[in-house]
């Protein structure tokens, strides 16, 4: 028992003795300074990631949206960010759809489309055409 103490207590002054290596310290430092860049190009520019830009996190989305915009609709989105994004009101799609599905408008376009039987192609351009309708006829949203 009194061996199992010693050999820990040695333990924990071999780690002391590790982590007072000025090596150990400079690796350290380093590793921290590199964590805190990367960190803050995170959260204060945008990151590019396989030919994909990932804006900034921490900012809201409040770019004008033009008719070029509805090509970046994609089949993840809700209808609800959709509606965000483009200040749509939320019975525009619903009507102009047809669409009785009680998830609306928290429900993503693939899997509507899915459970409508539509192909999702098909289904994400109808739903650009119509992004790009009502744009069309309310340029001041």
């Amino acid at each position: 028992m009194y061996y199992e103490f010693n050999y820990s207590f040695n333990m924990k002054s071999k780690i002391k003795k590790f982590f007072s290596n000025k090596y150990i310290k400079i690796l350290y430092i380093f590793i921290l300074s590199v964590l805190i860049v990367l960190f803050s190009l995170f959260i204060f520019k945008k990151i590019q990631i396989n030919d994909r830009i990932i804006h900034n996190p921490l900012s809201n989305f409040n770019h004008k949206t033009s008719i070029n915009d509805v090509n970046f609709i994609e089949s993840w989105m809700t209808f609800k960010y959709i509606n965000v994004i483009f200040k749509i009101p939320e019975e525009y799609l619903k009507t102009k759809l047809y669409i009785v599905d009680k998830k609306y408008p928290n429900i993503p376009l693939w899997k509507y489309a899915r459970n409508s039987k539509i192909e999702n192609t098909i289904f994400l351009n109808q739903v650009k055409e119509l992004v790009l309708e009502y744009i069309k006829l309310n340029p001041t949203r």
